[in-house]
Formats: structure tokens, C-alpha cells, sequence
């Protein structure tokens, strides 16, 4: 009898030690849980120090008028070390269209409202694909379609000038804003907005 009250003990002790090591193990998981959860989420691409400007130039009338423009909100990230076009190869842009500036800010107003409004995403980005010889390929995504757009280039070990041009249409079948802006202004046009418009980027150290 004393045996068995001994046995039963035994048990007994063993059952409680085996509960505190369950207890001890999902506190110990519980705290591994909380501590993934509070580790700060991955840190945003770090804009870049190169300085960067980019111009525009739209046409309006049947001569072909140029109206020259840029955006006030642009950030360049994910640059690399190296000569410029090392640095920018795979490196990121994006422009805020609502920053338009064309030095004119009855036009700005305008072309928020009736162009970049009308476009699927107020945001325009890309990426820098590839630099071989003098061209330069760039990979631009505007009302949610991305195309990769041919540019020339010149530069330096430290600076960079590219030239391209986009067609508003046939690149980024922008129909609405287009229809949307050419309607805004058909009188001041002369009934006629062009769809092409060419782009000049200038980046350096």
C-alpha cells in the first residue's frame, strides 16, 4: 500500500512538472510571437543625394507650339555607387503629378483637373532599365500601364543628360485625360492638342 501511495505521488509530480514545461514552453512561444510582431516593418527606399530635374515640353496648336513644364514632387531611390550611369542603373523614380509646374498656375489647375485627374493613378514612376553606348532605356509606368521607353544619352563620370519623348496614347493609352484636356482647351488650341510629348532629364553628384 505504501508503494502505491509512493507510485501515485510520482505521477502525480510528473504530471505537474510536465504542465509547467507546457505552460513555460507557449509563454516562451508567446513571447518569440509578440517580439515578431513588434519588429519594425523594412524601411522605405532611401532617396537618393544626386540632384535631378526633369522638363517637359507639350504641344498645343496646329503650329506645334511647345509649353514647357516640370514637377516640384520627384524622389530618385535604389541608386548604386559607381559612375552616374552605374549609379543609376535599376534605380527608382517617381513623380507626383499634382506637383505640376509650367509657371503658369491657371494652366497647372487645368491640367490637374482635366489631364492627370483623369489618368487611373496620380503618381507617375519607372525604373532606369539599362545604359549602353548612347541609349538609355527606361521603364515608365503612368495610368497603370508600364512601357519601356527608348532615350539618348550623354554624361560624364558625374553627370547625365537624356532625351525621349512619350506618346500619351499609343504608349499609355491615356485617351480620357487626352480627350479630357483637348476639350478644356480646343478654343486656346486651335482645335488642336498633339499627343507627343518630349522629355529632358538632367541627373548628377
Amino acid at each position: 500500500m505504501k508503494k502505491i501511495s509512493l507510485l501515485v505521488a510520482a505521477i502525480l509530480m510528473i504530471t505537474v512538472i510536465g504542465c509547467k514545461k507546457s505552460e513555460n514552453n507557449k509563454n516562451s512561444e508567446n513571447t518569440v510571437i509578440e517580439k515578431e510582431t513588434t519588429m519594425p516593418k523594412e524601411a522605405k527606399e532611401k532617396e537618393t543625394s544626386l540632384r535631378h530635374s526633369l522638363e517637359f515640353t507639350a504641344f498645343k496648336t496646329p503650329k506645334k507650339v511647345g509649353v514647357k513644364g516640370t514637377f516640384k514632387d520627384i524622389t530618385l531611390t535604389n541608386t548604386s555607387s559607381g559612375n552616374i550611369t552605374e549609379m543609376l542603373t535599376n534605380a527608382n523614380f517617381e513623380i507626383v503629378t499634382a506637383s505640376i509646374d509650367t509657371k503658369d498656375p491657371t494652366r497647372d489647375i487645368k491640367l490637374k483637373e482635366f489631364f492627370f485627374d483623369n489618368l487611373a493613378n496620380p503618381k507617375i514612376t519607372g525604373t532606369f532599365k539599362s545604359f549602353e553606348g548612347n541609349k538609355a532605356v527606361i521603364s515608365i509606368q503612368m495610368n497603370d500601364v508600364t512601357k519601356d521607353i527608348p532615350f539618348e544619352y550623354t554624361a560624364t563620370e558625374k553627370e547625365i543628360l537624356l532625351s525621349g519623348s512619350i506618346d500619351m496614347i499609343e504608349d499609355f493609352s491615356a485617351n480620357k485625360a487626352f480627350n479630357a484636356i483637348h476639350e478644356a482647351c480646343k478654343i486656346l488650341h486651335e482645335d488642336k492638342t498633339w499627343t507627343d510629348v518630349e522629355l529632358n532629364l538632367t541627373i548628377g553628384k
